[in-house]
């Protein structure tokens, strides 16, 4: 209702109430809003005054849009922690060369990469042949290590993409939505498992032998 009254003009002088119903097989809100003493100046709207008593439609997409990412912030919150502090984190402090696979993944990729270690981040096109291999890496070690809690990162982003078809339609950017949040998971991985390369690349070039975790 704040975004409302905001993007209405209405934020000094708009007061609401509002009704939760329970009697039907939706539950659903009615929201009543009024001025004591109207100051909002008839909008021209494609040649048209608007009528009172209405809202635009970017005012209704906009209040639809903060219900929903507030609905789905709980979601959101949990996907972070899961990503981020869990997975992530996780890699940071697992050498890859405490599991065999890994370990056996780590050595085929490393000896592809370009000799320049600057380039050696996810996005950069040097890195662009290497994508696949530094994916299916990043696969192995969800497999092997965090596979609960990648299961449940995905549940969630089910749901979240639910969400946003329920609210906006088929046709929405939900889809596209799902996608970007994958991306932006194997990017950080990739350039967690890359990170890594880069100080065995550092041990292995210098001049006094350093130990290995």
């Amino acid at each position: 209702m704040k975004t409302m009254l905001d993007q209405e003009d209405m934020s000094m002088s708009g007061l609401w109430s509002a009704s939760v119903h329970y009697n039907t097989d939706n539950i659903h809100i009615h929201v009543a809003t009024v001025e004591p003493n109207p100051t909002r100046k008839k909008r021209n709207i494609n040649g048209k005054l608007r009528p009172q008593g209405t809202i635009s439609q970017k005012t209704r997409r906009a209040m639809k849009s903060k219900v929903v990412n507030t609905i789905l912030q709980a979601d959101r919150e949990m996907m972070d922690e899961i990503i981020r502090n869990k997975i992530i984190r996780g890699k940071n402090s697992v050498w890859s060369f405490e599991h065999p696979e890994l370990a056996r993944r780590f050595v085929k990729l490393y000896c592809k990469l370009p000799a320049d270690r600057r380039k050696w981040f996810y996005n950069m096109n040097a890195m662009k042949p290497f994508q696949n291999e530094i994916d299916d890496m990043t696969r192995a070690f969800v497999r092997i290590y965090y596979q609960k809690e990648f299961a449940e990162y995905q549940r969630l982003l089910v749901r979240e993409q639910e969400t946003f078809k329920e609210a906006y339609g088929e046709n929405s950017k939900a889809d596209d939505y799902a996608k970007n949040k994958m991306n932006d998971f194997y990017q950080r991985m990739g350039n967690a498992i890359l990170k890594e390369m880069r100080e065995y690349s550092k041990i292995i070039h210098s001049p006094a032998p350093q130990a290995w975790p």
